[in-house]
């Protein structure tokens, strides 16, 4: 039997909507025009970054996956719009989605509804674990002292991930004026975003992650 999650529209569309506007829009760079999505017993995780932010979401779920998988921002994008327009028609966000596993796509049911999201070549994704990882967990002195200059790059998808969870506004945390910011909404969402090089700069720095990143640039 294939391995397979499942997850609620509310969730799936909640983690989608909030880190599909981080996922790249390079062309040249199509290892990174994808929305990673991991499985484990009690939680999915969906991931996106474009080296300049990166956006990571958690939701409760049943199942697990055998390894990372991926969707096409596109196909993020249509899932997305899926699942809003099912759970305004139910009137409903608690009806379960089943993500089954295939050689080479995903198949994503919601009664009636089947997707089937053909997996492209990720490449090999960055560690984008090992930058979360490093992130401060609190401002260093408030951040009063240390100014940080946001480029509209990056605050474009923090914006967008912000309006999944209109309860619960991002919190931004730093420790200094060119180290990743950490951003947090809820105990769902955590991501990271580059300020710019210097202040006045029109654009951000990349984030630096393990080498991997590098090859899926390229």
């Amino acid at each position: 039997m294939s391995p397979s999650v499942t997850i609620s529209t509310s969730n799936l569309a909640q983690a989608l909507r909030a880190v599909t506007p981080f996922a790249s829009r390079d062309v040249t760079l199509p290892g990174l025009c994808v929305v990673q999505l991991q499985a484990a017993p009690g939680i999915l995780t969906a991931t996106a970054t474009d080296r300049y932010s990166i956006g990571h979401a958690r939701q409760a779920a049943t199942g697990a996956l055998s390894r990372p998988r991926y969707l096409h921002r596109r196909d993020a994008k249509n899932l997305r719009d899926e699942l809003d327009a099912y759970m305004e028609d139910r009137e409903s966000g608690l009806d379960p989605v089943t993500i089954t596993e295939h050689d080479d796509y995903l198949r994503v049911t919601f009664d009636p509804v089947t997707m089937h999201c053909v997996e492209p070549d990720a490449g090999k994704f960055p560690d984008v674990g090992a930058v979360l990882a490093t992130l401060p967990v609190v401002a260093a002195a408030e951040g009063l002292h240390a100014p940080v200059s946001l480029s509209h790059r990056v605050l474009r998808p923090l914006l967008k991930a912000a309006e999944a969870d209109p309860y619960n506004p991002p919190r931004l945390l730093f420790d200094g004026p060119r180290k990743p910011v950490r951003v947090e909404i809820g105990d769902w969402f955590i991501g990271a975003i580059m300020p710019v090089k210097l202040r006045g700069d029109e654009q951000p720095v990349p984030v630096e992650m393990p080498a991997q990143a590098e090859a899926v640039a390229r």
